[in-house]
C-alpha cells in the first residue's frame, strides 16, 4: 500500500509535468493560436492565459479523479457538492462575472476547490488502505 501512494504521486506528477508543457507550449505560442482562432478572438491575449490555466487546472483534477476512480475511491457527493457550491458563492461575489477574466478566475476557484478535493481524497483513501496492512503486519510475525 505504501508503493501505491509513491506510484499515485509519480503518475500525478507526470501528469502535471505534461500538462505544465503543453501550458507553455500554448503560452510561447498564443499569438499563433490567436491566429488559428481567427479575427474575432484578436483581443483575447491576455484572457487566452487565463483560459488555458483554467483547462490545465481540470484537467490535472480530472487526472486525479481518475486515478481515483480506477482504485473505487469516490469522495462523497456531500464534501464535493458542498465546496464546490460554497466556492461558487464566494467566488460569484469576489470577481466581476460581467467579464470574461471574471469568469475565468471563478472558473479557477471551483477547479482548484476540485482538485484539493480529489488530493486530499487520494491521500485519505491511501492512509485507509495502510492501516489494515500495518495491523497485519505485527500479527503475522506472531
Amino acid at each position: 500500500p505504501s508503493r501505491l501512494r509513491t506510484i499515485y504521486w509519480q503518475t500525478f506528477v507526470a501528469y502535471f509535468l505534461f500538462t505544465a508543457v503543453c501550458l507553455a507550449a500554448v503560452l510561447v505560442g498564443r499569438n499563433l493560436v490567436v491566429k488559428l482562432l481567427g479575427s474575432q478572438y484578436a483581443n483575447i491575449h491576455a484572457d487566452l492565459i487565463y483560459a488555458m490555466v483554467l483547462q490545465a487546472i481540470w484537467a490535472l483534477q480530472g487526472g486525479a479523479l481518475a486515478m481515483n476512480m480506477s482504485r473505487g475511491w469516490v469522495v462523497p457527493a456531500y464534501i464535493g457538492i458542498t465546496l464546490t457550491l460554497l466556492t461558487q458563492v464566494v467566488a460569484f461575489q469576489m470577481v466581476n462575472l460581467a467579464t470574461l477574466r471574471g469568469v475565468l478566475l471563478a472558473g479557477m476557484a471551483v477547479a482548484l476547490v476540485n482538485l484539493i478535493v480529489q488530493l486530499l481524497g487520494s491521500e485519505y483513501f491511501t492512509r485507509r488502505a495502510l492501516r489494515p496492512a500495518e495491523q497485519a503486519a505485527p500479527s503475522a510475525a506472531n
